[in-house]
């Protein structure tokens, strides 16, 4: 049986389908609309995270984080927070150097959108073999900037507290 927070996030969000990072294109327009386009954009935009991560683009990272985004995560160490850009792209390129160039990339599937706010379930797996060396969550906050759809806010954990990519680092 699902824990009860579990039951809860099925019931109060609707599934999307899975997703595959590979397979996903983005059509980022530069221009506000409805509500329902601004949350498409809002997913297409945290895609357009994990592919830049699995690219380990900083460059891509940059254009879609928001100068006061905030991070929490437990990825490189124990849980740390990292206020501003600045501090999230410096985070995140940690993260992408944790990983280097090994065969280890990010398999997200998005898990609940509710208007801006998207979470995203996640693994770490060998690209060649696809054996999972970790699993977590996320939760990303994004906003509309100057017609543009940036995120605000992201929330990244393991599921289970593991040596945080320290076993990544020897597959």
């Amino acid at each position: 049986m699902a824990p009860p927070h579990e039951s809860a996030l099925a019931i109060s969000f609707p599934r999307l389908r899975p997703l595959s990072l590979p397979i996903i294109s983005f059509s980022l327009r530069d221009h506000s609309g409805s509500g329902e386009e601004e949350s498409h954009k809002a997913l297409e935009t945290v895609l357009k995270l994990y592919t830049a991560i699995r690219k380990r683009n900083i460059i891509d990272i940059s254009d879609i984080i928001a100068k006061e985004c905030r991070c929490i995560s437990n990825l490189i160490s124990s849980p740390q927070k990292f206020n501003g850009k600045q501090q999230v792209l410096n985070f995140f390129n940690s993260l992408m150097m944790s990983l280097g160039n090994s065969n280890i990339e990010f398999v997200v599937q998005p898990t609940i959108q509710d208007g801006l706010t998207i979470g995203v379930s996640w693994k770490l797996e060998c690209k060649n073999t696809h054996i999972p060396v970790g699993e977590g969550f996320s939760f990303h906050i994004c906003h509309v900037y100057q017609g543009k759809v940036v995120i605000r806010n992201v929330e990244m954990f393991f599921r289970e507290p593991i040596e945080p990519l320290q076993m990544v680092r020897n597959v």
